[in-house]
């Protein structure tokens, strides 16, 4: 027989089965996907203005210098080779920061705009590595070359390419994250 007593109900095994399986739960309406992929979308052509203006300066330059300049202060009393590293540390660690208590608090959008930040730094830092055996930029207030220095003491300095090479890569990498988030994100 293909039934059995549960209880007070009589259930096939084809029943049963239906029990136990997965619920079907249909795909979001058309309406909420778009508004989960509309940050996305405006996003995108900051991404590409960051990326077409890499290393000419864009709007977000005077915070980031102001940013860079605090975590000198911040590492200051850490010895010369964390003082140096400390401005990059805090253009980086800031952003990351940011992305991370947003995605505690499950805000899309908040993760994206500092991620958004993050990428656009690790370009001005692709910048500022590039930098580091020509030393052909402007130093705020004639202060030696922070990745000049940091390579120099690591034995490094010839490679200053390859460390820009792999920052410009981490923000590419980090605006593909952001404009691909929505996919990974739960609707609500």
């Amino acid at each position: 027989m293909d039934q059995a007593f549960q209880g007070n109900t009589y259930e096939t095994k084809a029943q049963q089965a239906l029990a136990l399986a997965p619920r079907y739960t249909p795909a979001a309406p058309f309406g909420i996907r778009l508004k989960q992929w509309l940050p996305s979308l405006f996003l995108l052509p900051l991404c590409i203005y960051f990326l077409l203006n890499h290393g000419d300066g864009t709007f977000l330059d005077p915070l980031t210098v102001l940013i860079h300049e605090a975590g000198h202060l911040c590492f200051f009393f850490l010895g010369d080779f964390l003082h140096a590293a400390g401005g990059t540390l805090m253009q980086i660690a800031l952003p990351a920061t940011l992305a991370f208590h947003f995605w505690q608090y499950h805000s899309p959008l908040g993760i994206q705009v500092s991620l958004l930040w993050l990428g656009q730094n690790f370009l001005g830092v692709s910048v500022y590595v590039a930098d580091a055996r020509v030393q052909g930029l402007d130093m705020i207030l004639n202060r030696k070359h922070d990745w000049s220095y940091l390579l120099g003491q690591l034995g490094l300095l010839e490679y200053d390419q390859v460390f820009a090479f792999l920052c410009c890569f981490f923000a590419m990498l980090t605006f593909i994250a952001l404009l691909a988030l929505p996919r990974f994100m739960k609707t609500e």
